[in-house]
């Protein structure tokens, strides 16, 4: 009996921290995400050049010929060396089972070249595509708005994810009857964005070429861990 006793008494003082470890151990989970909208204050244009002839050469020469009169263009509206791009050259041989948007003969070479064009003033988007269309770009990729600098509304978002989780774990501690006990961990679920939410482009038969900059959305994920007690 005096044998049971002691062994007892040193087991009791191992199962205490079992215990203890069982009520750390009660978690909540909750995901959390953010959105924030600001206005671009940056537009991407992807235009180009295609040339078709039945000289690989002189495919090429032309479509370099068309890209140099862009690039004039864009030089003379101050746009800088460092925001433009080729983002694209290629040379394909045609053949009598493909459709070209130029007309030549069946074995005609087609070649590209894509430019990527970065504009700090949104307000010239329409205006500078127009000048590049009349200056010979017959290939436009699209047109893109983002934000010169995002990292104020990724942070911004990322504040309104950690609300938003906060938020959702009081609920549901409150309906679970438990309370919030300290904070465990936060994950980064990730950045999404800038992504446009209305760039509409509007062709008119004057010729103008308006363009609607719109919002442009942040997003922001994250994951908190809470620890939790029961009342």
């Amino acid at each position: 009996m005096r044998h049971l006793a002691i062994l007892l008494a040193l087991a009791s003082p191992l199962a205490l921290p079992t215990n203890a470890l069982a009520q750390e151990a009660l978690t909540l989970t909750v995901n959390g995400e953010g959105s924030v909208a600001a206005v671009p204050d940056q537009a991407v244009l992807r235009v180009g050049v295609e040339a078709r002839n039945e000289s690989a050469a002189r495919a090429m020469n032309e479509a370099s010929d068309h890209m140099d009169s862009l690039l004039a263009v864009l030089t003379e509206r101050g746009i800088e060396p460092r925001d433009m791009q080729t983002a694209a050259l290629s040379l394909d041989q045609m053949n009598g089972n493909d459709s070209g948007s130029l007309r030549g003969g069946d074995r005609d070479y087609i070649a590209r070249n894509t430019l990527s064009v970065t504009l700090r003033d949104v307000d010239a988007a329409g205006e500078v595509l127009q000048a590049l269309l009349e200056a010979g770009a017959n290939d436009f990729s699209g047109l893109s708005f983002g934000l010169q600098d995002p990292r104020p509304v990724e942070d911004e978002a990322r504040r309104a994810a950690v609300a938003d989780a906060r938020a959702k774990a009081e609920l549901y501690a409150e309906a679970a009857g438990v309370e919030l006990g300290p904070i465990r961990s936060i994950t980064e679920g990730g950045m999404s964005g800038p992504m446009p939410m209305s760039a509409p482009m509007m062709f008119e038969a004057r010729g103008k070429m308006p363009v609607a900059a719109g919002e442009t959305m942040v997003q922001s994920n994250v994951q908190v861990i809470w620890s939790i007690v029961s009342e």
